[in-house]
């Protein structure tokens, strides 16, 4: 997995948000390799990211979690 598959997919889906999840899902690859280039890319202000409170499945008792995400958007130069 490459930075730059993220940032062409970004680029061709801008200006939507996306979170770790759903990049790995759609360049169906490991969360891991999507997470470490996404360090990376933060590290060096390639990328926008914003942080988001949502709701996802699964607590305790397979009820609903507030949980903060980030997701990430292509960063216009």
């Amino acid at each position: 997995m490459s930075q730059q598959a993220i940032v062409d997919f970004l680029k061709k889906y801008q200006p939507r948000w996306f979170n770790s999840n759903q990049l790995a899902e759609a360049l169906q690859t490991s969360k891991s390799s999507i997470n470490t280039c996404l360090g990376r890319m933060r590290k060096h202000s390639e990328i926008n990211e914003k942080k988001m409170k949502t709701m996802l499945k699964g607590g305790k008792f397979g009820g609903f979690i507030n949980k903060e995400v980030i997701f990430y958007s292509f960063k216009r130069l």
